[in-house]
């Protein structure tokens, strides 16, 4: 159980990272729309993508560096 938890979060943190870089990629083909030319529409993409990429990046370093064996994720799988 702990191991299908912990490949749950890894996938979780993983399609965190994907949407991050989907937000990255479409703020960098869309800058020539008029629409991402006001700087709170910018702010808003990049915010929300840093937040996705962060929390992408914690649940991927949680996944990786807390292996089956620890106890934090044997808690979290029962």
């Amino acid at each position: 159980m702990a191991r299908v938890t912990q490949k749950l979060i890894q996938g979780t943190g993983v399609s965190f990272l994907i949407l991050a870089t989907l937000y990255f990629g479409e703020l960098l083909f869309n800058l020539d729309n008029p629409h991402f030319n006001d700087a709170d529409a910018i702010e808003l993409i990049v915010k929300s993508a840093m937040s996705f990429l962060l929390l992408g990046g914690a649940l991927v370093a949680f996944s990786v560096f807390y292996p089956e064996a620890k106890k934090t994720t044997k808690v979290l799988g029962a």
